[in-house]
């Protein structure tokens, strides 16, 4: 029974992730989220095969049915770790009060990854709705707050942090829409999984900064870097912290 709920979370998975793609394509461009989709190359409406997730991509060979455009991988990978993200979520919650709190963050990550790639935009109206949904999940499982102090403490760090390096940097730093994103993430994370959320993300930005070198004047996209580092201190943020102490003998 638990493989059948987990290929069917790894399903839902896949749905959600295409619907947050879309999301993420068409409300900076204030673009309807209704009606049948059409392929950008020659406007044709798409099939429900065309569009089922993974399936429409492989069948027809990641092109179009009906132009031969090539479709963007972008799409197959983005359903797979929509995916892939749903499938931890079952196995590491099980069903919990925590596992709906799971699907929320990843969705939210995934549309505002694919919005701050695509547009450079956080888009507010998404992460406060999944705020929303949050709070009052904390409510009823018992960690008001509990959340309501990491957001606190990690919305402050991150304005300290953007103030800083604007001072520092002469420029902005850190954009407000980044910032921001952290009055989610508190209904996500403890406070101490948000402060290593940062570090792994300013590692991960780091290191993609460093080598894309050549590139200095182009503006980096924050928002994967955070997404990858939140998601790593969702799910094994303790663990890692744990054994950090331990290694320090704590």
């Amino acid at each position: 029974m638990n493989t059948l709920y987990a290929v069917l979370f790894f399903m839902l998975g896949t749905l959600m992730a295409s619907f947050a793609h879309l999301v993420g394509l068409r409300l900076p461009k204030h673009e309807t989220l209704m009606g049948k989709s059409r392929c950008p190359a020659c406007s044709h409406d798409l099939r429900l095969l065309d569009v089922f997730p993974l399936v429409g991509y492989l069948v027809n060979g990641g092109r179009c049915h009906f132009c031969k455009a090539k479709i963007p991988f972008s799409h197959l990978l983005v359903e797979l770790l929509g995916g892939g993200l749903f499938l931890v979520s079952f196995l590491h919650f099980g069903f919990t009060w925590e596992l709906p709190a799971a699907g929320i963050l990843a969705t939210v990550l995934i549309i505002e990854t694919v919005s701050d790639i695509t547009y450079r935009v956080v888009i507010d109206r998404v992460w406060i709705a999944g705020a929303v949904v949050l709070v009052m999940l904390r409510i009823v499982d018992g960690t008001f707050f509990m959340h309501l102090l990491a957001m606190a403490i990690l919305t402050a760090f991150m304005l300290l942090a953007a103030v800083v390096g604007k001072a520092a940097f002469k420029k902005e730093a850190l954009g407000g829409g980044d910032v921001k994103l952290f009055l989610f993430f508190g209904w996500c994370l403890t406070w101490s999984e948000g402060l290593l959320a940062i570090f792994l993300a300013s590692l991960f930005g780091f290191l993609w900064g460093t080598a894309i070198r050549k590139n200095r004047q182009k503006e980096i996209a924050l928002v994967p870097f955070l997404a990858t580092g939140v998601l790593i201190a969702y799910f094994w943020g303790s663990d890692l912290i744990a054994w950090y102490l331990h290694l320090l003998g704590v």
